[in-house]
């Protein structure tokens, strides 16, 4: 997930460039991947090539929290699998990413914010609509055996 976490550094590094509020960046300390200090608090970026849900809300419910995975299916379906449990933590924040992408790179949900402004029924339609805004994440093994397949 080396790529991921370069795409993230650079995006925060960008997105940040203007407002200068992110005072430091470490990365690969003991509990995050990345951690952004900011003047007033912290935020950990997690990595993940599929989300753990697990060590998200762990994660979340100490601090403000980004978790960066693959555009995948799979990603998507263990996203509505666990909202339940991620839309309580207001500064949760998934970044759903291909850096190989020919249109958007990335979609990203609060699941805080969206529940409250989504219709339960509503939920998975609306996330997989957001999920075909960038191609989805194949490996490079994967894009190899598709060439090599004519896909």
């Amino acid at each position: 997930m080396k790529l991921l976490k370069e795409w993230a550094l650079e995006y925060l590094k960008a997105k940040d460039a203007f407002v200068k509020q992110i005072k430091n960046i470490e990365e690969n300390t003991k509990e995050c991947d990345v951690m952004l200090h900011y003047e007033t608090h912290d935020r950990c970026v997690l990595v993940q090539d599929t989300i753990d849900a697990d060590s998200v809300v762990k994660k979340a419910a100490a601090q403000p929290t980004y978790v960066v995975v693959p555009n995948t299916k799979e990603n998507v379906e263990l996203l509505l699998k666990n909202w339940d449990g991620f839309k309580e933590h207001k500064q949760l924040c998934f970044f759903f990413v291909n850096p190989n992408s020919k249109t958007e790179q990335k979609w990203m949900v609060y699941p805080s914010t969206h529940d409250s402004i989504t219709e339960k029924n509503a939920l998975r339609k609306g996330i997989e609509s957001l999920f075909l805004t960038v191609e989805p994440y194949m490996t490079p093994e994967k894009r190899v055996s598709d060439t090599a397949a004519g896909n």
